[in-house]
């Protein structure tokens, strides 16, 4: 039997890949939790599922999406995050309920609900396992602590008494809660890391799914293995789930498909899903069984049915309601059949999205479905932008690099991307930023070229305060740039390391970096201390220029100021405040972001705090704890607040003051050049 499937394409939803997926208790809707920071509830009724038209996505996360659950009751949505935490929130409308819990110290790699619904488990990078008492929103007990790497996966036993977690060591651990303990010896045969781990719905077995491409079944009590591996995937496992008739398990893989096998012989269930184009972070089964839903790296996802009666009896059904129902200036869709001639067929708006181009089709008899639908956008590739980044000049590392040295997990993460380290063949380290997308919208030629064009001035670039781009690899079917390695990480680490430093020469170097990146005709567009590098020898490098590259892109966030405690507190007030025209990022826009890099204490930094830039080591307008504080000052032109290392008349301390002043005017034409910021701060430092 083949697996039949339909495609829900995020259209103007998540942006960025989907790394979790989950149906409700009652099946009636599924929520998907993306990089992008958000979730998003989609009705799962009829042939086109899509967004609720009540259900804005819910925003509250200031970092990925790493995990999400429904409380068996269905009154509750845990979520967690790379921002170290877990949220909940309320699926009716998104609200948050209750205060973030906050106790791990590393990302929240994986969040479950115990079967009573009265705590959750979490799962941390910070190799710890722990329970949350949800009446008082703590920690329910102490952490339960026992394995030497990140945790990836928790699951609770159907009657809560046990937890099972899988690691990045290579083992699964199974806990007592009513005891607060490791129960005997780790469960031990993966080769690799254990991405995901699952209970049967008796509770008798465990399934786990791992780097090393395999699927193994134990046995809950003595943690032996029940079968052989189930072997088939060609890259790692990261998600495992039972049905909840205990019957199947689904897998979702690297290699991009999803299979379903049947526990009772050991063999595939019915042939893979195959239609993603990226990784599959997350599979789910609907609570009959009959759907498994799927989240990937591509941002899309997909529901495939188990039943080939189920889905032609649900297609049509549907497809006939809607044919009577649609209104007639829809996007045409094509439906084509042995039985029908190829006609026009109205595409159901998807609420709060951008009407996709799609096409309804049918495969032939045989191995392949009766009914697929593939919902379409044109898109271009990670190898087509590859190919095109080469053509325009960018040198194609691929057979210097040693495909065995790359970390297998990413060293960083951010919206747009994720940086890995690596090793040239010659024994140079290496980082390669890899966009988070893996496809970019065609929809425009002339903003396709100006990307290809950027990243052909960066690689021509060549200052000694700005991070060379040596050349592009793909890594992970993904556009990867290649720089040097620079062990000290960003200036604000360095700065912490090394209290000491000479922040006015940071700062002429960084100025020297701007100003000649202006002298080239880039804009940098993203300027803070964790976008600045230093290298060994202590020099600056000005990286990350994401945003040079794609500002003109429909890649990028239409949102891209995070705010969160981010990049806004950077950005100048002509990209924020509303004008006659909108603002786009420009040399006086990095003008004023290198103001708020400069902005801090000359001599001392405190060894606590946020974001510590170059002098004051304190968050741009950090008399403002939320950002609505520092929008109102921009409306109203306040400058941020002149901090007590630079009263007084007395250089440096007045000059600095007086040139962050003329960098942070709200006339952008009024600001100083980045080489007259260059020069100023020049003349100090001698």
């Amino acid at each position: 039997m083949t697996g039949l499937g339909f495609v829900v394409r995020n259209l103007g939803g998540h942006r960025y890949g989907i790394r979790s997926v989950v149906y409700s208790p009652d099946g009636t809707s599924i929520i998907s939790g993306s990089y992008d920071g958000t979730l998003r509830i989609w009705d799962t009724h009829g042939p086109f599922p899509s967004p609720l038209a009540d259900r804005d996505p819910f925003k509250g996360h200031a970092g990925a999406i790493t995990s999400i659950s429904y409380s068996p009751q269905g009154t509750m949505i845990a979520s967690g995050s790379t921002d170290c935490t877990i949220r909940l929130w309320e699926p009716k409308n998104g609200h948050l309920m209750g205060r973030p819990l906050k106790g791990h110290s590393g990302y929240v790699n994986s969040v479950t609900f115990s079967p009573s619904g009265h705590y959750i488990v979490s799962g941390s990078a910070d190799r710890t396992i722990r329970l949350w008492d949800l009446r008082k929103q703590e920690p329910k007990s102490v952490a339960f602590e026992g394995h030497s790497n990140w945790v990836h996966s928790v699951a609770s036993s159907p009657h809560g008494a046990y937890i099972a977690s899988g690691s990045h060591d290579k083992t699964i651990r199974v806990w007592d809660v009513g005891r607060g303990m490791k129960v005997d010896n780790p469960f031990e045969g993966h080769t690799r890391a254990i991405f995901s781990v699952a209970f049967s719905p008796d509770g008798s077995q465990i399934v786990s799914g791992s780097e090393d491409h395999s699927i193994r079944l134990w046995d809950v009590r003595s943690g032996v293995i029940t079968d052989k591996p189930y072997l088939g995937h060609t890259l790692g496992v990261y998600s495992v789930v039972f049905s909840p008739d205990g019957k199947y398990v689904a897998s979702g893989s690297w290699d991009k498909s999803i299979r379903v096998w049947d526990i009772r012989n050991g063999g595939l269930a019915l042939s893979p899903f195959e239609g993603h184009s990226h990784w599959v972070h997350s599979v789910a089964f609907s609570p009959c069984s009959t759907r498994v839903v799927s989240g990937s790296e591509d941002c899309n996802v997909m529901i495939w049915s188990t039943r080939e009666d189920d889905l032609e009896d649900d297609l049509e059904d549907d497809l006939e309601d809607d044919l009577e129902s649609l209104s007639s200036d829809a996007t045409d869709y094509s439906m084509a059949s042995e039985e029908l001639h190829t006609l026009p067929i109205p595409a159901p708006p998807l609420l709060g999205f951008e009407r996709p181009e799609a096409w309804l089709s049918t495969g032939s008899p045989g191995n392949h479905p009766r009914f697929t639908v593939e919902v379409r956008a044109r898109q271009m590739t990670s190898q087509e932008m590859f190919q095109q980044v080469v053509a325009h000049g960018c040198i194609d590392l691929s057979s210097q690099i040693d495909p065995a040295a790359y970390t297998t997990m990413a060293i960083h993460g951010g919206a747009m991307g994720d940086i890995y380290k690596g090793k040239l063949y010659s024994g140079l380290d290496i980082a390669v930023k890899v966009w988070r997308v893996s496809t970019m919208p065609e929809d425009g030629s002339r903003h396709m070229k100006r990307a290809m064009r950027e990243i052909y001035n960066w690689s021509k670039i060549k200052h000694k305060n700005i991070q060379e781009l040596m050349g592009v690899v793909l890594l992970h079917n993904r556009l990867g740039m290649v720089s040097l390695w620079m062990e000290n990480g960003n200036l604000k680490d360095y700065i912490r390391a090394n209290p000491s430093s000479d922040r006015y020469s940071l700062c002429h170097q960084v100025a020297a970096g701007v100003s000649h990146l202006h002298t080239n005709g880039m804009v940098h567009g993203d300027l803070k201390a964790v976008n600045i590098l230093v290298s060994e020898e202590g020099t600056t490098k000005i990286s990350d220029f994401d945003h040079s590259i794609l500002s003109d892109c429909s890649l990028i966030f239409s949102d891209t100021t995070n705010r969160g405690g981010g990049t806004l507190r950077w950005m100048a007030p002509e990209l924020l405040l509303e004008g006659d025209a909108p603002g786009e990022r420009s040399r006086a826009c990095d003008v004023y972001a290198l103001g708020m890099v400069y902005r801090g204490k000359p001599f001392h930094l405190p060894t606590k705090g946020d974001i510590q830039e170059i002098i004051t080591g304190q968050l741009p307008y950090h008399e403002y704890k939320k950002d609505q504080g520092v929008l109102g000052a921009l409306f109203k032109q306040k400058p941020p607040k002149q901090p007590a290392e630079l009263y007084g008349p007395a250089k440096p301390k007045a000059t600095i003051w007086h040139l962050l002043l003329q960098c942070w005017d709200h006339d952008p034409s009024a600001r100083p050049s980045a080489y007259q910021i260059c020069e100023s701060v020049g003349s100090v430092v001698n």
